[in-house]
């Protein structure tokens, strides 16, 4: 993950593969919009990754 420099706020996630150089690393997501706080969570299960977004009026996962 990737936070913006001037708000500290996370606004990319990306997929890496353990073993293999940060730089074959995939962007998975990225908010553009620098109201929103991502944050990344795994279900109990541990079978799915979510992303979820908050802010102020509103969520999504």
């Amino acid at each position: 993950m990737r936070k913006r420099e001037q708000t500290l706020l996370l606004y990319q996630v990306w997929r890496h593969e353990l073993g293999t150089p940060r730089s074959d690393d995939q962007l998975v997501y990225e908010e553009k919009d620098d109201t929103y706080h991502l944050s990344v969570h795994k279900t109990t299960s541990d079978h799915f990754i979510l992303i979820a977004l908050f802010s102020t009026n509103s969520s999504e996962i």
